[in-house]
């Protein structure tokens, strides 16, 4: 696959004034968070790979038995907000 790259002012208008005007604006906001205006952000958060998959644990869940390498935490997220059909 060929990666996608983009000139830096494709999504800057092509009047020179403007352009210009957006780079400088762009340059003091860049570093911040995104935030939608619906609310929503979106934020990096450091994760661990688990020896689980989602599909493992709703099978394991159905047949009524407790995940083995599930970290107590994720276990009882689990069950306080009844995911996988759990009560």
């Amino acid at each position: 696959m060929i990666p996608l790259s983009l000139h830096p002012d494709c999504l800057f208008s092509s009047d020179p004034a403007q352009r210009d005007f957006s780079r400088e604006l762009y340059a003091t906001i860049k570093q911040l968070p995104i935030v939608s205006p619906h609310g929503a952000s979106v934020e990096r958060l450091e994760t661990v790979e688990l020896p689980v998959s989602s599909s493992e644990i709703r099978d394991t869940l159905a047949r009524g038995e407790a995940p083995q390498d599930l970290p107590e935490a994720v276990a009882t997220y689990i069950r306080a907000n009844r995911l996988y059909g759990t009560q």
